[in-house]
């Protein structure tokens, strides 16, 4: 062979090598875009899907505390069920009490009336105080007197007078 045959032989080579590599070249060119176009598309889909996650823990939180409020309102509707509930359970023990037991009547009708037996001993001191003249002898007292200066005993018969009672009346309670 000659040499011009043998430098078109290694041209011709080239040109095929040379064609591959162009065709090489612009598959890895395609695929180097096609990667660079997923990416974009990837950063933009994950752009969005994290403002769709933060949209989604944004309405986590507000459906938590929507929860929780409801929860605190329910359990105070619940203590609040249960307290009235036990008022009326010890309203009836008590009416059952007091309908077994007819000495129970007697004595808070006894507690009651000596209660106000003693308010009308305060306020018929009170009276007395307030109508007292600084020459009389009657009270030497200048403090206003309260139910703790004037406590009213059981045994102790209260000063005579239109709302006093008896020693009778006395051992009755």
């Amino acid at each position: 062979m000659q040499p011009i045959d043998e430098i078109r032989n290694i041209d011709d080579t080239i040109d095929v090598k040379l064609g591959k590599f162009e065709r090489e070249f612009k598959k890895l060119t395609s695929n180097f875009n096609d990667l660079k176009n997923n990416y974009r598309t990837f950063s933009e889909l994950c752009k969005v899907k994290n403002a769709r996650l933060e949209s989604i823990f944004n309405t986590c939180d507000r459906i938590e505390n929507k929860c929780q409020a409801k929860i605190d309102e329910l359990k105070d509707l619940f203590i609040n069920h249960i307290d009235d509930q036990l008022t009326i359970l010890k309203n009836h023990v008590l009416e059952i009490f007091y309908n077994t037991n007819p000495l129970a009547k007697h004595l808070e009708r006894r507690d009651s009336e000596r209660k106000k037996l003693k308010n009308q001993t305060i306020a018929h001191v009170e009276k007395i105080h307030k109508n007292y003249e600084p020459n009389s002898h009657m009270l030497r007292h200048s403090t206003p007197l309260t139910e703790e200066k004037c406590s009213f005993k059981e045994s102790s018969t209260p000063f005579l007078g239109e709302n006093s009672i008896s020693e009778r009346d006395i051992s009755k309670l």
